[in-house]
């Protein structure tokens, strides 16, 4: 089974997600390399050409295929069953994620958010992994 390194992985999941899956992330099955689809602020062409057709590489999902939007915010708000309807009320109009910032700070919940943001993003991350029969380390 390749391996591929976590770190890694997280960089191109952050570095390139920008929510409209434009920009290609893509892990090699053969290496456990992390190839984008062009580099956003060069220019630069992909290094693999026709990646997208090739069945060596695997396309890393959006944030949002992968549960970690809207989603990932329900989720948490059940851990917070007294904050539930008014973390609902935030999403239920356009700029929720300001509001919820907000929110979650005036009721000393941020680092609960990203503590359990992070969790579910690698949870996340290593499940699409085996999915596609890949192995992830994890480095110190």
């Amino acid at each position: 089974m390749t391996v591929v390194d976590y770190s890694k992985l997280e960089w191109g999941y952050e570095a390139f997600e920008d929510g409209s899956g434009e920009i290609g992330v893509y892990v090699s099955k053969l290496t456990g390399e992390i190839v984008c689809d062009g580099e956003p602020h060069t220019g630069d062409p992909c290094p693999v050409d026709n990646i997208e057709e090739n069945a060596d590489y695997v396309h890393l999902p959006s944030k949002y295929n992968l549960d970690l939007g809207k989603v990932l915010v329900m989720d948490f708000a059940d851990t917070v069953p007294d904050q539930y309807d008014e973390i609902r009320a935030i999403f239920s109009s356009r700029g929720a994620y300001g509001r919820f910032r907000s929110f979650l700070t005036k009721n000393h919940l941020l680092d609960q958010w990203y503590a359990f943001e992070e969790r579910k993003k690698r949870e996340a991350l290593v499940g699409w992994c085996k999915e596609n029969d890949l192995e992830v380390s994890f480095s110190l």
